[in-house]
């Protein structure tokens, strides 16, 4: 959310949704933060292409219960805030722990971090980053999905896409 302030993104979508004929928003919370700059807004709920190759369903086969974060670098305060449970989780010897989405970068290896419990862990594997039209298929590598968010401005506007990812997965979702 800073880098998108630094570089002025803000500042550009609000004059195209001052410029634009109607918007359209995935969430209430959006849609209010929209109305000042344009009266013509529309909610239309995220949803899943499950017809898409990517959501086809080849779970990996494992002895253990996998438990994944599935996500990107933006996500470093949310991670963050489980880091003490992660090492907890890290410790069991029937689970296995999963950073899908990794990347080479400063913030995907302090998610890195804390999923492995700073390298504690040797129950820990990356799942790396993938072009967004295989992104599903990350699912396919775990069984629990997690999904922390630190309440601020931009997650007030998050919507239910990763539960609706996870679930069709057939992953259980902690958020």
């Amino acid at each position: 959310y800073k880098e998108f302030e630094k570089k002025g993104f803000r500042l550009r979508q609000i004059e195209a949704a001052k410029a634009a004929d109607a918007v359209t928003v995935s969430t209430p919370y959006l849609e209010k933060s929209i109305k000042p700059y344009n009266k013509n807004v529309q909610v239309v709920k995220n949803c899943v292409d499950y017809n898409s190759v990517q959501w086809m369903k080849h779970k990996t086969k494992s002895d253990k219960l996998r438990v994944g974060f599935i996500g990107a670098k933006d996500h470093v305060k949310d991670m963050e805030m489980i880091a003490d449970e992660l090492c907890k989780i890290g410790e069991l010897q029937n689970v296995e722990l999963y950073y899908g989405g990794w990347a080479p970068g400063e913030e995907n290896n302090k998610i890195a971090s804390f999923m492995s419990c700073a390298g504690a862990s040797n129950i820990f594997d990356v799942i790396p980053a993938l072009d967004v039209n295989c992104y599903g298929q990350m699912y396919n590598h775990i069984d629990v999905c997690l999904a922390p968010l630190y309440k601020d401005e931009f997650t007030q506007s998050k919507s239910e896409l990763k539960a609706l990812e996870a679930g069709f997965m057939m992953c259980a979702l902690i958020a």
